[in-house]
């Protein structure tokens, strides 16, 4: 008998837990794998820290509403006038799962604090904008395996890598600049010892910038093979300028699959000169 549990136990202990090919942020927590941010593929001059807040309630399952927030942060530090390092992402989650969610994914805590990813990335700008030439760089992102483990089901608890190609353009009218930003890429990560899934990730982006405001409407996603890897987020940002140095961003977005999801958030950011 004493053998019989032995055995039984770590079966119900994996039950609800996705395994293998399930591997997917669909069946996972909202921050698992989420669609990168696009970004200008200008390379600044000055080095960047952006600290915020973050709070996220999502429907991964039926009707259930989990709930999370992050403390997310971003360091971008430029290396002359084409290459750019960026680290970001954030320490911790604070999360809540609902009872439809506990029930349907068993997870092994239903609430609490557990370690989040970090991602690290490289931008290249390869040519400037000249006529209807955009300006354009290439973006390699790394994320960390940080997360915990896949019994709790926040994040994904392996590597991952995307490439980019970033390109956009820019018009002033008056006092206005207005800018688009376009993103192509190729996202993997990797599926426990089944081996990978990829997908090919997107982003669109219109930008309005005026002396001390600035307003950033952006549509992004990716689309995998499997079942649970295709999220599309809609989201909004709104900047103002404090100081020639300080920033203040405030932002909503909207996921509309893997997982379903409404995010509010906001930031400061600080410009640090090089020299």
């Amino acid at each position: 008998m004493r053998l019989l549990v032995l055995a039984v136990l770590p079966a119900l202990s994996a039950l609800g837990q996705p395994m293998g090919r399930d591997i997917n942020p669909g069946v996972l927590g909202a921050n698992a794998l989420p669609p990168l941010a696009n970004e200008s593929p200008r390379v600044g001059d000055v080095a960047v820290l952006q600290l915020g807040w973050a709070g996220q309630l999502s429907t991964p399952v039926g009707d259930g509403v989990d709930a999370s927030m992050l403390v997310p942060f971003r360091l971008e530090v430029p290396v002359g006038q084409r290459v750019a390092f960026a680290a970001d992402g954030s320490p911790f989650e604070l999360f809540r799962y609902s009872t439809q969610t506990g029930d349907a994914w068993s997870p092994r805590r239903s609430q609490g604090i557990t370690r989040a990813d970090v991602r690290l990335s490289t931008k290249v700008l390869l040519w400037n904008e000249a006529g209807v030439r955009p300006v354009t760089a290439v973006r390699v992102t790394l994320k960390t395996a940080t997360g915990e483990d896949l019994f709790t089901r926040r994040f994904l608890d392996a590597p991952a890598y995307q490439f980019d190609a970033l390109a956009s353009w820019h018009r002033v009218l008056g006092r206005t600049r207005l800018e688009a930003w376009l993103l192509v890429g190729f996202l993997a990560w990797q599926q426990g010892a089944v081996g990978q899934n990829d997908a090919l990730a997107w982003a669109g982006t219109l930008v309005a910038r005026w002396p001390l405001w600035a307003v950033r409407v952006e549509g992004r996603g990716y689309l995998g093979w499997q079942r649970g890897d295709k999220p599309v987020v809609l989201a909004t940002w709104l900047e103002a300028t404090l100081t020639p140095l300080v920033d203040v961003l405030v932002h909503a977005s909207r996921g509309f699959l893997d997982p379903p999801l409404v995010e509010v958030g906001a930031a400061v950011r600080v410009r640090l000169p090089l020299e």
